[in-house]
């Protein structure tokens, strides 16, 4: 059976219409490298997941008919199809989505072409427009992240140009987790994990929202599972509200704002670096905001004055950051031994020096209570990993480790 991400106002100011729908024509097949990367040519079957068969899906130029089969006057992005062109003007886009996948899709063409992207939301992505990010600037390239659901759907885009442009869209499979050997990636024997955008939430228990334009929200697979694990489980044990997920990495893997010709960040390349809100105890949002008095140190340094943190929640911090590092742990029970051990490896962490003295206090409080392990314990407490950084006022940067992530996407001509 397939499913319909419902449809709303499609006739409403003259929309032509691109459905997203799902067709049973079968996806591309992919191989499964032995340590969890693809390449084209043959079907692979995930493991450790139910999560449905691909490991990874790119959006690469597909011989499929630009048109593809027509849909009540509108198009059909089919799962065969990774990309299709868009014309300049109104069109309506039904978009294919496989079962039990992380996807994005998105719309690619001259950065001032858009005139207007929406989306005929239904009862499965009601939430759509609440949790989405707060400044999207009305810039292409534009994309929707989202996990998708048991069964094979639908999503009705809806898009305006000025220019002609592409309509994109990447599937990647939410368990291809296991990390190439480095050896295999320098034999090309393994690719590299693939990047995707960090999925929109829907469900209030999901425990964050997004704080960036969904183009600077890409990262690694194994690390957007780690985080959304994490934070889900946060929001379980502490039942407060959703934090802040700032830029990640751009679509292609550059640094945010590369695309619009000024990189924003030295860093938050390739998939691997994350901004996170500080959890607020109070009632305000968890997001990127000062928690403390800034000084500025010789006239150039941004830090917290010592002794003025205030409504910084540090015990949900240092939780969710212990999580990070151990790796979930089933129905949040205290586990000494045979835990799953972290879905992604974490490298560092920068903040503030005095955010940092919060969260060793409260780490200490986490360990009397048996809701942290030794090991993230230990992690917290040494410089090696928590590392205080300047400029690092209002948000918490957290870095994995690994191969740079494959972007599933390349840049179209100016």
């Amino acid at each position: 059976m397939v499913a319909t991400i419902g449809v709303k106002r499609l006739a409403a100011a003259g929309w032509a219409i691109i459905a997203l729908s799902c067709a049973p024509t079968p996806p591309p097949s992919v191989q499964a490298s032995p340590a969890g990367g693809a390449r084209a040519g043959s079907h692979a079957s995930s493991t450790g997941s139910d999560a449905g068969a691909l490991a990874a899906t790119p959006d690469a130029a597909s011989s499929a008919s630009p048109e593809g089969p027509s849909d009540a006057g509108g198009q059909v992005l089919a799962l065969g199809m990774p990309r299709m062109p868009l014309a300049a003007g109104r069109s309506r886009v039904a978009v294919e989505l496989p079962a039990r996948s992380f996807v994005s899709v998105g719309v690619l063409g001259p950065g001032d072409a858009l005139l207007g992207f929406d989306t005929a939301s239904g009862a499965e992505l009601g939430d759509l427009h609440a949790n989405g990010a707060v400044d999207e600037d009305g810039r292409l390239p534009r994309f929707l992240s989202l996990a998708t659901p048991a069964e094979p759907s639908s999503l009705m885009v809806l898009v305006e140009l000025d220019a002609p442009g592409e309509l994109a869209r990447v599937t990647v499979d939410p368990s291809a987790l296991t990390a190439p050997l480095p050896r295999e990636l320098k034999l090309g024997t393994a690719s590299a994990r693939p990047l995707i955008g960090l999925p929109i939430p829907v469900d209030p228990r999901d425990g964050y929202l997004l704080e960036a334009p969904q183009r600077y929200l890409f990262l690694r697979i194994d690390v957007v599972v780690a985080l959304r694990t994490a934070l889900r489980q946060a929001k379980t044990r502490f039942k407060r509200n959703a934090i802040a997920v700032g830029h990640a990495s751009q679509w292609d893997g550059a640094a945010p704002g590369t695309d619009r010709g000024k990189a924003q960040h030295i860093g938050h390349r390739s998939g691997l670096e994350v901004d996170l809100g500080l959890p607020a105890s109070d009632d305000s949002p968890s997001g990127t905001a000062r928690r403390c008095e800034g000084v500025l140190v010789e006239r150039e340094v941004l830090r917290c004055a010592p002794g003025t943190v205030r409504d910084l929640d540090a015990m949900r911090l240092a939780y969710l950051l212990g999580l990070l590092i151990d790796g979930p742990t089933p129905n949040g029970i205290y586990m000494p031994k045979n835990r799953p051990g972290p879905i992604a490896l974490v490298d560092s962490i920068l903040t503030d020096e005095a955010y940092i003295d919060e969260i060793r206090r409260a780490a200490k409080e986490l360990r009397r209570k048996r809701w942290i392990h030794d090991e993230g314990y230990a992690a917290l407490m040494e410089d090696g990993l928590l590392r205080p950084s300047a400029w690092h006022v209002d948000h918490v940067h957290v870095r994995f480790a690994g191969e740079p992530a494959a972007p599933q996407l390349t840049p179209t001509a100016p």
